[in-house]
């Protein structure tokens, strides 16, 4: 993580949580309440940047925590969160209005409690979601390219301006589109979420066209190979980054 925050010029700030690891007891949040109260007036910072972000139950208390205390946070990074479907998160979802949540997570980390139930709790709010599913990763927070990954995801963080308001729309308007991006195994899964005759393109991040697709709504998936790095995906007028470990 030093050489994470090196990378980013960032303040790290890591509360002990104690013996049992369990950060998210009572008397190991009222210390990183304390600890963030405290730092805030030992360095000058940009308070409206702060990021939480944690690994295992460290990504559990980034939900718990971060969602309880949203006004601190302008984004959460759970890495590997150990929660178990949203039983944790489910009351605390409307706290993400207008948040950036990035999740990171191992496809063989038990990703159907662990890894979709938070998209899909998120799905439901007005929080921007982005998310890395790492094919062959278990629960590890050692995994390849790990700096690049956390980097890829926290200045994703600090860029997206997330002002979902969902409201003042007339009750007869069009939905906006949405679709969410994945890759696995050489294998690119694209879910439409409201569906529009429109191709989907996959691109460099030097604008070079890859590829060009035509989905339904609905999970469609494709065989593609993708060299590791970081690529946009463009569907009817709105763009996303993805990341190909």
């Amino acid at each position: 993580m030093v050489a994470f925050a090196e990378i980013n010029n960032v303040l790290l700030i890591c509360p002990d949580g104690g013996s049992d690891g369990r950060v998210n007891d009572d008397e190991d949040t009222s210390f990183t309440t304390a600890l963030l109260d405290s730092v805030s007036t030992w360095y000058t910072y940009r308070k409206d940047l702060l990021v939480g972000m944690g690994f295992s139950w460290g990504g559990l208390t980034t939900y718990t925590y971060g969602l309880s205390h949203p006004e601190k946070f302008k984004g959460l990074i759970p890495i590997g969160a150990a929660i178990n479907g949203d039983a944790e998160i489910k009351n605390l979802a409307v706290n993400a209005h207008s948040k950036n949540i990035y999740i990171i997570h191992g496809a063989q980390d038990i990703p159907q409690t662990r890894y979709y139930p938070a998209l899909q709790t998120f799905s439901k709010t007005s929080a921007c979601v982005e998310d890395t599913l790492m094919s062959g990763i278990g629960h590890t927070i050692d995994f390849p390219r790990r700096n690049q990954i956390l980097t890829a995801a926290y200045q994703w963080i600090l860029s997206n301006n997330c002002k979902v308001t969902g409201i003042d729309l007339p009750t007869n308007a069009e939905k906006s589109v949405d679709f969410k991006i994945s890759f696995f195994q050489q294998k690119l899964m694209v879910e439409i979420l409201n569906e529009k005759e429109s191709p989907l393109s996959i691109l460099d991040m030097n604008g070079k066209l890859l590829a060009t697709k035509l989905p339904t709504k609905g999970l469609n998936t494709y065989d593609i190979h993708l060299n590791s790095g970081i690529y946009l995906a463009q569907y009817s007028g709105r763009s996303v980054q993805f990341l190909v470990p």
